[in-house]
């Protein structure tokens, strides 16, 4: 691909469907793919996996503010952080999402809810009067609002810490990096201000996709990707925090932040 914001900042890209997960990190780190987009949780699931640090590393972040919310019914009488303290939740307790949200109300000073019987993600639970809410994204409303035949709304219980972003191979010359770099914050900021641009070839790609769902979703979680900081740009102190806490909320001992992200490109 090269035409539009690629070709403005100098670039020839082929887009390849991704592997998905964690799995997506290998590529990179091994030479298959030269970058991609993908979240904190699986750099360190696959770093965990591999035994040492990966040979790719995140040059710019996208979600800079946890999504993990709590999904409920529109008409819940849940409605703040605190109303969740020893409701019932359904899901895996082994998923990255609740770990992270079990982490976030105890970092808040919230006590847990309780998680029943079973592991089927909490929406089905939910429809059966089960359980009181599921642990998912913020943008997923939409999505999980038509699957499960429920009208949905989130309360939000994320940090503010990095959520996901573009990850490169540590061979990337700098200047290409800096171009991709460029290139990613130029779209954000297309997108932002147009927010239908990238819909059809999103359907293209992805034909099970709802348009309005997209949309909707785009919505809700642009709050998590522009915060008044730059868009793209990172903080050292930042990844401190999040890479502190994502860790721990993972019993896992946190990595060493210039294993994580390049730190010549970012601030503080």
């Amino acid at each position: 691909m090269a035409d539009g914001l690629f070709a403005e900042h100098g670039l020839d890209v082929a887009i390849d469907d991704p592997p998905g997960g964690p799995e997506n990190i290998l590529y990179v780190a091994d030479g298959r793919r030269d970058a991609c987009l993908t979240s904190v949780h699986h750099l360190l699931t696959a770093t965990r996996t591999n035994g040492e640090p990966l040979a790719a590393r995140f040059a710019a972040v996208i979600v800079r503010r946890s999504p993990i919310s709590a999904l409920v019914p529109l008409d819940s009488p849940l409605q703040t952080p605190a109303d969740l303290a020893g409701r019932r939740y359904g899901g895996s307790p082994d998923g990255a999402h609740t770990k992270e949200f079990l982490a976030t109300l105890e970092h808040i000073g919230i006590d847990p809810p309780a998680r029943i019987a079973g592991d089927d993600g909490g929406g089905e639970a939910l429809v059966r009067g089960d359980a009181d809410f599921f642990v998912e994204f913020v943008d997923t409303v939409p999505r999980h609002s038509r699957l499960l035949g429920v009208r949905l709304r989130a309360i939000p219980v994320g940090l503010d810490i990095y959520s996901s972003g573009l990850l490169v191979g540590d061979a990337m010359p700098a200047a290409t990096v800096t171009a991709l770099v460029d290139t990613l914050v130029a779209s954000l900021e297309q997108q932002r201000s147009e927010g239908e641009r990238g819909l059809q070839e999103l359907l293209a790609r992805y034909p099970d996709t709802v348009a309005a769902e997209a949309l909707e979703g785009w919505q809700l979680v642009q709050p998590y990707i522009f915060t008044g900081e730059p868009a793209g740009s990172m903080r050292s102190d930042v990844w401190a925090t999040t890479l502190q806490f994502l860790a721990g909320a993972r019993g896992l001992p946190a990595p060493a932040p210039e294993s994580v992200y390049r730190p010549e490109l970012a601030t503080g």
